[in-house]
């Protein structure tokens, strides 16, 4: 059984299997990406920016001018688009300044593409108290736009492995309470950090869904799913144990030469 395989035959396999995997992910995300890039750039975003009148984001978390008067503003594109609507007094807007493609209010900003539209508050991507520089962001966002598409995919691929082999390793130290306390077995980290690594294949791919599709899932509950892998493997293990017997088991499922030895010695 491919769970038995894991533990017993794959041995060093589990953070190369993570890699792999992050490569895999790291595809169909930069795809993703370099599409919002492209659409940011065809809106000629970095001459956006240093039009939008200078801000900053009040501890309540509200993005405010620095001169007061500058509450509203209506930034086109040189074709003549309606590209950004900055509304921080949250005026109600007219049906063609609804059609802008970007609003800044007074807690969020608003994108909005061709299939979907986005929502994102300024204390995600910021800390209360940040001042808005429009000239110092419109050069990070043609710096960003510069980027080569290799970088975007490496950087993905680093932050996919991050988060997947840090998981990997709580859920590993958490899986060695579970097989002793729940599996009456003991085994080494090593082993349940193998098992571990394939059990956060469904958090990779959920986090891909939350990019891909721009959706939002329970952070914790996400993390915490690969316990429901190894929650399986325990029960499953215990049951082909007592099922088969000890010297069976050992023959059916382990390499050749595998000694086992009983947890009440």
């Amino acid at each position: 059984m491919f769970y038995f395989d894991v533990l017993f035959r794959m041995k060093g396999f589990g953070l190369l299997y993570l890699l792999f995997l992050c490569v895999i992910l790291s595809i169909p995300a930069s795809v993703k990406i370099n599409h919002v890039l492209e659409i940011f750039r065809g809106i000629e975003l970095p001459r956006i920016v240093a039009m939008i009148p200078p801000s900053y984001v009040a501890q309540d978390g509200s993005f405010k001018p620095l001169v007061e008067d500058n509450s509203y503003k209506e930034i086109f594109t040189t074709d003549g688009t309606l590209a950004v609507v900055y509304n921080v007094k949250d005026q109600p807007l007219s049906a063609n300044a609804q059609k802008a493609i970007v609003e800044l209010n007074s807690k969020t900003i608003s994108v909005k593409a061709p299939n979907q539209k986005t929502v994102v508050k300024y204390t995600d991507l910021v800390t209360t108290g940040t001042n808005f520089d429009p000239l110092e962001v419109s050069n990070v966002v043609d710096a960003l736009f510069g980027l080569a598409v290799p970088f975007i995919f490496i950087f993905l691929l680093c932050w996919f492995f991050c988060i997947l082999v840090f998981n990997a390793l709580v859920m590993a130290v958490l899986s060695k309470f579970l097989f002793v306390f729940v599996g009456k077995i003991k085994t080494s980290f090593g082993n349940t950090l193998r098992l571990s690594s394939f059990a956060n294949t469904i958090v990779g791919l959920l986090l891909l869904v939350e990019l891909i599709l721009n959706v939002k899932l329970p952070f914790n509950l996400v993390m915490l799913l690969p316990m429901v892998y190894m929650i399986l493997f325990v029960r499953n293990f215990r049951f082909e144990l007592e099922k088969n017997g000890v010297e069976e088991f050992v023959r059916k499922y382990t390499p050749q030469g595998t000694t086992i030895k009983n947890y009440d010695n």
